[in-house]
């Protein structure tokens, strides 16, 4: 019998977590669930590379980031200031 893996995704590219099924993951994927849910999730998108911030409920912010190569390794000063801006908003 293999482990059990559970593949978040959010946004265009900048979100991507890998979750056992352990509680704490449970309970990180609900926060995370519930953050899309609610609109709190601003996704930054440059050529090459992409941030992901969710705002949990509790105010905490997880971030990811993504990066292709060879486009995400050329510098790109100041991108997550520049870079387009996605605010996602609420389900429902």
């Amino acid at each position: 019998m293999g482990t059990t893996q559970i593949i978040l995704g959010v946004g265009q590219r900048g979100g991507r977590w890998e979750l056992g099924t352990d509680e704490a993951d449970l309970k990180f994927l609900e926060s995370i669930v519930d953050a899309v849910l609610d609109g709190a999730v601003v996704e930054t998108l440059a050529p090459g590379r992409a941030r992901l911030v969710v705002t949990l409920a509790d105010g905490k912010r997880e971030r990811t980031r993504w990066a292709e190569a060879p486009r995400g390794c050329l510098p790109l000063p100041g991108w997550a200031f520049w870079g387009r801006r996605i605010r996602y908003g609420p389900y429902g």
